[in-house]
C-alpha cells in the first residue's frame, strides 16, 4: 500500500479539484503523443470540464474514488455501474510522481472494494493499446483481456484493448 495515501468517494464539492487534476493527469499521460496533442485542448475542455464533472458526480451509477496525499488528488478512479452486475472502470489516473510507489494497487483495491459493495461480480476496462505500462499493470493485477474496439482519433485508427475481472 502507498504510504501517506487517503482514498475516498468523491462528492458534487470535489468536482472543480477532481477536473484539474483528471486533466493534469491525461496531459501527463498522452501529450507525448502526436495524435493526442493534436486534439488535447478541445478533449480536455469537453472531458474536463467542471460541469461536466459535477454531472458525473450527481450520476447514482457513478462513484468516483480519489486517492489524496497532503490533501491534494494524486489518483482517481471513476466507476460506472453497468448491467448484469457488471461496473466499468471508466478511468483510472495517477499523478505521475506517484507512479511506481504503489498508489496504483491501492487505488485498484479501493475501486474493487467500492465495486462489490454496490453488488458489481465483474469489473472491466479499456485501455489504448499503446499504453504498454497501464496492460501490464492490468493483466498483473489479474485482468485479462476480452477484445479490441477501433476508434478514431483525430482521424488517425486507434485501437481500445477490453479487459475484465471477475471481482
Amino acid at each position: 500500500e502507498a504510504s501517506g495515501i487517503s482514498c475516498r468517494l468523491a462528492t458534487v464539492a470535489d468536482a472543480a479539484s477532481y477536473a484539474r487534476a483528471a486533466e493534469r493527469f491525461f496531459r501527463a499521460t498522452y501529450s507525448h503523443d502526436p495524435h493526442h496533442a493534436a486534439i488535447m485542448d478541445a478533449h480536455c475542455a469537453e472531458t474536463y470540464a467542471v460541469a461536466v464533472i459535477e454531472d458525473q458526480l450527481r450520476d447514482p451509477l457513478t462513484k468516483v474514488i480519489l486517492a489524496e496525499a497532503s490533501g491534494e488528488i494524486v489518483g482517481l478512479a471513476p466507476l460506472h455501474q453497468a448491467y448484469d452486475a457488471r461496473i466499468e472502470l471508466v478511468r483510472f489516473y495517477l499523478d505521475v510522481g506517484w507512479q511506481g510507489r504503489g498508489l496504483a494497487a491501492t487505488l485498484l483495491d479501493e475501486a474493487r472494494r467500492v465495486a462489490r459493495a454496490v453488488g458489481a461480480r465483474t469489473m472491466h476496462l479499456g485501455v489504448w493499446t499503446d499504453n504498454h505500462r497501464a496492460i501490464a499493470f492490468y493483466n498483473r493485477q489479474g485482468f485479462v483481456a476480452t477484445g479490441e474496439v477501433p476508434f478514431l482519433l483525430a482521424g488517425v485508427a486507434q485501437a481500445e484493448l477490453l479487459m475484465e475481472k471477475d471481482l
